[in-house]
Formats: structure tokens, C-alpha cells, sequence
């Protein structure tokens, strides 16, 4: 067998190149096969170590010696390399054609590191593209769904004008929903990781930011409402509704996003002694509901959540009138806010009721129930309720309310 070596390609350029017969390459640029690392990096370096050097020994032993071993290496190499390595230049096409045969064999590794060659090799072909798309296929299968994910962000990012594109949204949108519901992401296809709903909001605002008129999109902001809720982030969910309402209005998931934004506002409030004001937004979202939607099946539902809104409402104004008939002796200030329970509380309301009986109380005179703390230090005294008891007492009397004017300011 004759050996042709190319020295000027070895000294300039690093890489052992070594032709048989013509026609066999040891390392070929665009092989098919992965070099062996190995040969690079411990036989190519000491290869040209002798070559650079053997020229400044003398003639004599050592130069004999050192042409010894370079022929040598140079002989052996080749046999150690691959006898199967190829000197074919794969165009993009093929290399796709060939993943896709391997996918078709159920050979994933080899389709996906045939594929990431493609896309090296071949950044700017048009089967770039498709070939990252099929790596994201491939990825989801094998459960490895955070890289999946990442993969497809590439592709997005890197083609824009991708034909495509839909499609590779509504990949994404199928796989914001699995890790929506739970499924675990497998670390190298085997070892199951933590479930990470986190990534799935990512996901959908993703998409959301990338198809904002596609079809997904109302969608991914009800996931991300139901997500923001499961995860009880309600500003999430609540910016994500109050968006889908504005912009997406005629979506069919409008009226589920305005009894779900009421909903979320209502059971922020924890109970009556707390702020109000998102029981009135709740209250008024499930008034707009009847008016934007009267024919939706919804209707009982936002009846039942407009009428447990009311009672509460009106049981926080129950209870700042029992905090000042009972806690400050203050009937006057305790029976606006028990009139302010009888007019806004629903039908059959048993805050209602309660107010009621209160202002029955009040109107006989009977002082505040008080804490089991105020029978050991006293009960509360009111200077201002004792004036306005007198006041309300005396309306006929002008002398008395002047007094009790003056005394105030």
C-alpha cells in the first residue's frame, strides 16, 4: 500500500492528513462518524512535535530515530483510526433525510446528534429549522422537557420566517400544558426532577409575547390565570384575566375569564373583618357578567358568587358598627354602618337581620356588649358618643345641640 503525506498540511495547519491509494481520509472534515478525540490529541501532537523538531537535529542516530517514528505513527494511525470513515460531504438534505430514517428506526441519539450537525454545519439552510424542530420532538419524548423547551426557543429565536412557525407554537403550547399539569421533567431522559409549574407560566407568556393574535394565545392567558391561582399568585392570575378580557373579548374564553377574575377577587378576602374593596370589584365584575354574557350557562354560578359577595359586604359593614357600638360606645357611629347593612345586604341576608335587632338595642338605650376585658379595667367612655347620645336625644332642644356643636370644634 503507498503512502502519500502531506507535511505542508500537517505544519500549517495541525491536522494529520494522510491519503492510501488516493481516496481514504483519516479525519475528513465533514465525516459522517465523530473523530476519535483521542488520536487528535495525543498522536496528531506528537506527530507534528517531530516533524517541526527533526529538522535542527543532525544527521546521524536521533534523526534516523525520529524518522522511524514518524513513519511509524504515521503507518499505525491509520489503523487505529476507522477503516469505515467516509470522505463524503452530506448536504443539509441528507443529513435531514438520514435523522428522519433514525427516527424512524426509534435511533433517537443518533437521530438527535445527526440533526445538531445539520443545524452546526448548516446554520442557514432551510433545514435548519425543521431539523431543531424534530430535536424538540425528540427531547419531549424522551421526558427531558426543560430542554425541549429551550430547543425551541433557539429555533424561534434563530427563524423567525420559519414556514412553520404555528406549529412550532403550538409545540410549545402542548408542552406548557404537560408541565402544566405536573409532568416531571427527566434529567438525561432518566432521573425524574421536581414538577415546575414556574417554567409553564414562562411558556405561556412566551407564547402569549410571540402569537399574540394566534389562537393560542387566549388560552395561554387562562393557563396562566389558573396556574397564577393554583400556585396562589393572584396578581398573576388577576393581570392575566383582566388582559384577556381587554384584548381578547370575543374569545370564547372571555366569560370564563370574567366569572374567574370575580371568583379570585371575591376569595381574597379572607372574611368580613377585613378590606372590602375587592369584594366590590368582585361585585361589580359579576354585575358586568350579567350584562356582556346573559345568556352564558354561567348565569347560576355568578348568581351564587354575587350573592355570597353581598353578604359579605355587608357583614364587614356589620362588623366596623359592632366595633363601634360595642368597642367605642358609640351608638350613633354603630347605627350608620347598621343602616348601611340593611341597604346594601341581599335578600334573606342574616347580617340584615343581626342590624336589625342592633339597632333595636340601640333605640332602647342599652349599652354596648363590651370585651371580658372590660369587666377587670372598666368600660371604654366615649365623650363624643355621650354627646351624640344627648344630641340625638334632644333634637327639639336648640340650646342643647349648639352646646354640643361648640363643645366639638
Amino acid at each position: 500500500m503507498s503512502v502519500k503525506i502531506n507535511l505542508h498540511y500537517i505544519l500549517n495547519n495541525g491536522i494529520l492528513y494522510v491519503l492510501a491509494n488516493g481516496n481514504w481520509t483519516i479525519f475528513p472534515s465533514n465525516s459522517r462518524k465523530k473523530p476519535n478525540r483521542w488520536l487528535e490529541r495525543i498522536f496528531i501532537p506528537v506527530v507534528i512535535f517531530i516533524a517541526k523538531s527533526s529538522r535542527f537535529w543532525k544527521k546521524g542516530i536521533m534523526a534516523g530515530f525520529a524518522r522511524i517514528i514518524l513513519s511509524a505513527v504515521l503507518l499505525v494511525v491509520p489503523a487505529l483510526g476507522t477503516g469505515k470513515t467516509q470522505d463524503v460531504d452530506f448536504t443539509a438534505a441528507e443529513l435531514l433525510s438520514n435523522g428522519m430514517r433514525c427516527e424512524e428506526e426509534h435511533k433517537l441519539g443518533e437521530a438527535r446528534r445527526t440533526y445538531h450537525r445539520l443545524v452546526h454545519r448548516y446554520p442557514k439552510s432551510p433545514e435548519a429549522p425543521e431539523a431543531l424542530r424534530r430535536t424538540c420532538g425528540i427531547l419531549l419524548e424522551q421526558k427531558r422537557l426543560l430542554a425541549s423547551y429551550q430547543c425551541l426557543q433557539k429555533l424561534l429565536d434563530r427563524y423567525p420566517n420559519y414556514p412553520n412557525y404555528l406549529e412550532a407554537i403550538e409545540f410549545e403550547f402542548h408542552l406548557a400544558e404537560q408541565l402544566m399539569g405536573g409532568q416531571r421533567n427527566y434529567f438525561m431522559g432518566k432521573i425524574p426532577g421536581f414538577k415546575n409549574r414556574t417554567a409553564a407560566i414562562d411558556a405561556f407568556k412566551n407564547i402569549i409575547d410571540r402569537a399574540p393574535y394566534g389562537e393560542c394565545a387566549p388560552k395561554a392567558l387562562m393557563n396562566v390565570a389558573l396556574l397564577g391561582v393554583k400556585t396562589k399568585e393572584l396578581p398573576i392570575a388577576i393581570d392575566a384575566l383582566e388582559r384577556l378580557i381587554d384584548e381578547y373579548g370575543s374569545s370564547p374564553q372571555a366569560s370564563d375569564a370574567l366569572f374567574l377574575l370575580a371568583k379570585v377577587y371575591r376569595s381574597s378576602v379572607p372574611g368580613p373583618a377585613y378590606d372590602q374593596r375587592a369584594t366590590e370589584m368582585a361585585i361589580n365584575y359579576c354585575q358586568e357578567f350579567f350584562i356582556l354574557f346573559p345568556d352564558s350557562p354561567l348565569i347560576p354560578d355568578v348568581e351564587i358568587l354575587l350573592a355570597e359577595a353581598l353578604e359579605l359586604r355587608a357583614a364587614g359593614k356589620l362588623s366596623m358598627g359592632n366595633f363601634y357600638y360595642d368597642l367605642r360606645q358609640n351608638a350613633r357611629g354603630g347605627r350608620s354602618y347598621y343602616e348601611e347593612v340593611q341597604r346594601v345586604a341581599p335578600k334573606n341576608s342574616v347580617a340584615a337581620e343581626i342590624a336589625v335587632r342592633r339597632m333595636d338595642e340601640i333605640d332602647e338605650g342599652k349599652p354596648g356588649r363590651g370585651t371580658p376585658l372590660d369587666k377587670i379595667l372598666g368600660r371604654y367612655k366615649c365623650k363624643s358618643s355621650q354627646r351624640m347620645t344627648l344630641l340625638a336625644r334632644s333634637t327639639e332642644d336648640d340650646e342643647v345641640e349648639m352646646e354640643i356643636f361648640h363643645e366639638d370644634f
